[in-house]
C-alpha cells in the first residue's frame, strides 16, 4: 500500500503529506477503506442539511438501510435559535430520492417542515430514528415518539394512537407511580412488529433513577401484556425497571437471536451498565452478575473512566450474539482521548478471547500526530470484523479490528486506519454513523467543516471486500484468508 502511494506521489506530484484518503479524488486502491468511486461519482457527497435554508449547518449522525435498498440518513440541523432534526433518503447510486420527504423533491425533510410541536426551533440535537420494514420511520426525542408515512411526507396519523401521528414518550408502566420516559433513549423492533423503547424512571421503592424498557404496540400505545406482574407492591404492565444500584439511563436496546432484549445504559455518562431481560420482562439473572454487567475503568493506557458514545449508538451485536461496546478514555500517556472497545460474550461476561483480556485500546497512529483518536460510530461486518468510526486529529477516521483476536486489522486503510476529509476545503471532519447495506457496502456519515460555511453533512461509501460469510455460522470467524480459513 505504501509503495502504491509513493508511486502515485512521484507520478502525479502529490504532496508527501498525503498518506490518507484526503478527499473524493484519490483513485481506487486494493485496500478496503478508500472512497468507492463507483458510488455517487467519486465516493462521497457533502450537502446542507436543511433543503430550504442554506444558512443552517448540521451533520449526519444516523444511518439505516431502508427495506427497498435505499439508505436513510439523518441528524440535526442548527441555527442560532436552536436545533431541529432532519431525515433524508439516498438511492443506491448516491442521489437523493426525490419521492421522499419535502414537496421540493430534495429527498429531505426537517422537523420544522413537519410542524411537530417543539421541533422547530429549540429541539435538542439528540434524537433517534428507526425505519420499519414498510419504510415508515419512527422518530424518538425527549419530547415525542412519532412515525412518518412510508414516503416521509407526513405523520402516520391513521396508524398512531390518538390520530396525530405522535405520542408523548412517557408511559406509566407501574402503579402506584412508576413512569418510564425516553429521555435520550433507543428503539428496536421486535419480530412481532411491536416496538421496544428504552429510557429511565422512578418507582416509590427506589430513590435512584432506574433504567428501563417499555414495549409498545404497533400504534405506539403501551403493550400492557408485557411484564404483567406484581413486585414489591408495584404492579407492572408494559415495562420493566432495572436497578443497577446507581442512577442509570438506558441509551440503546439490542435484541439477541433468542428475542431477549439487552439494555445498554450509563451512569452519568462515565461507565457502561448492560442488562438483559427475559422475553416475559423479568430480569435474566443468568446474564452478567445477576442480570447486569458493569464496566467502569478500562485498562491501561486509559487513566480515567469511560466516556460512552452518547447520544450515539455505543453498542452492536454480532451474529454470535456477542455484544461490542465502544467509547473513549483519557490517556495521560499521550495526554489525549483515545478509543476503547470491549466485547462481552452472549451471556454478559467480558470476552477474554478478544484483544487484551477483552479490550482493545487504540495504538498510536502516525496519521494522528496529536494522538487524538475519538470514536463516534460502531459497525460489525458479516465476517465478525469490527469497524470503529470517529476522528483522527482534524480528519475523519475508521479503524477495523479483527473479530477473532481483537487486534487492529492492518489490511484495512493504511496500517488499519482509513482517514481523510469529506471535502477538500474542510478543516475538520468526523464520522458519526456507519452502516452496511444488504450487499456488504460500508457507508459512513458525519460532517465536514469548511469553517466559514459552517458544518456540512457528509456521506461516503468506502471500498470493501463485500465478503459475506455463511449465515448459518453461529460464530463468525472474525478474519478472512490468508489470516484464517
Amino acid at each position: 500500500m505504501r509503495n502504491f502511494l509513493l508511486m502515485a506521489t512521484a507520478v502525479l506530484g502529490w504532496s508527501m503529506s498525503l498518506p490518507a484518503l484526503a478527499d473524493c479524488t484519490l483513485p481506487a486502491t486494493p485496500n478496503d477503506g478508500y472512497f468507492d468511486q463507483a458510488w455517487a461519482g467519486n465516493g462521497c457527497i457533502v450537502f446542507n442539511t436543511d433543503n430550504r435554508d442554506s444558512t443552517r449547518s448540521g451533520e449526519v449522525d444516523r444511518l439505516d438501510v431502508a427495506a427497498n435498498g435505499d439508505i436513510f440518513i439523518g441528524g440535526y440541523t442548527s441555527t442560532a435559535a436552536g436545533f431541529s432534526w432532519w431525515i433524508g433518503e439516498l438511492t443506491p447510486g448516491g442521489t437523493f430520492d426525490a419521492n421522499f420527504g419535502d414537496s421540493d423533491a430534495s429527498g429531505r425533510i426537517t422537523g420544522c417542515q413537519m410542524y411537530l410541536p417543539g421541533a422547530c426551533p429549540g429541539e435538542l440535537q439528540e434524537f433517534e430514528f428507526l425505519p420499519q420494514p414498510d419504510n415508515k420511520i419512527l422518530i424518538l426525542s425527549p419530547g415525542y415518539l412519532a412515525r412518518t408515512n412510508a414516503g416521509g411526507h407526513a405523520f402516520d396519523a391513521a396508524g398512531v394512537a390518538g390520530g396525530s401521528g405522535h405520542v408523548t414518550p412517557s408511559f406509566q408502566v407501574a402503579t402506584p407511580a412508576g413512569t418510564l420516559s425516553a429521555d435520550f433513549g433507543g428503539l428496536a423492533l421486535a419480530a412481532s412488529g411491536r416496538i421496544w423503547m428504552t429510557g429511565y424512571g422512578t418507582i416509590p421503592s427506589s430513590i435512584t433513577l432506574l433504567g428501563g424498557l417499555a414495549r409498545l404496540n404497533s400504534d405506539l400505545s403501551l403493550d400492557t401484556s408485557f411484564h404483567a406482574a406484581t413486585v414489591d407492591a408495584e404492579t407492572y404492565a408494559g415495562g420493566q425497571f432495572v436497578n443497577t444500584g446507581d442512577d442509570t439511563k438506558e441509551r440503546q436496546v439490542l435484541l439477541q437471536s433468542t428475542g431477549k432484549p439487552v439494555l445498554i445504559g450509563t451512569k452519568y455518562n462515565d461507565d457502561f451498565r448492560v442488562s438483559r431481560l427475559n422475553v416475559d420482562g423479568s430480569l435474566d439473572t443468568s446474564f452478567g452478575n445477576q442480570g447486569t454487567t458493569v464496566l467502569t475503568t478500562p485498562p491501561a493506557p486509559c487513566s480515567s473512566t469511560y466516556y460512552p458514545l452518547i447520544p450515539h449508538r455505543p453498542a452492536a451485536k454480532d451474529r454470535a450474539d456477542r455484544i461490542v461496546l465502544t467509547g473513549e478514555c483519557y490517556s495521560s500517556a499521550v495526554s489525549n482521548y483515545i478509543t476503547v472497545v470491549v466485547r462481552l460474550t452472549a451471556d454478559g461476561a467480558v470476552d477474554t478471547t478478544f484483544g487484551s483480556a477483552g479490550y482493545y485500546v487504540n495504538p498510536p497512529f502516525a496519521a494522528c500526530p496529536s494522538n487524538l483518536v475519538v470514536p463516534r460510530a460502531l459497525a460489525i461486518d458479516s465476517a465478525g470484523r469490527i469497524l470503529v468510526g470517529g476522528g483522527c486529529d482534524s480528519e475523519f477516521a475508521v479503524q477495523r479490528l479483527r473479530g477473532d483476536t481483537g487486534a487492529l486489522d492492518t489490511s484495512f486503510g493504511i496500517d488499519g486506519l482509513a482517514h481523510g476529509h469529506l471535502d477538500p476545503t474542510s478543516v475538520s471532519d468526523q464520522v458519526e454513523a456507519m452502516v452496511f447495506d444488504g450487499s456488504g457496502h460500508l457507508f459512513i456519515g458525519g460532517y465536514a467543516d469548511p469553517s466559514a460555511a459552517g458544518l456540512l453533512a457528509g456521506v461516503a461509501r468506502l471500498t470493501y471486500d463485500l465478503i459475506y460469510t455463511n449465515d448459518l455460522e453461529s460464530a463468525p470467524r472474525g478474519c478472512l484468508p490468508p489470516n484464517c480459513n
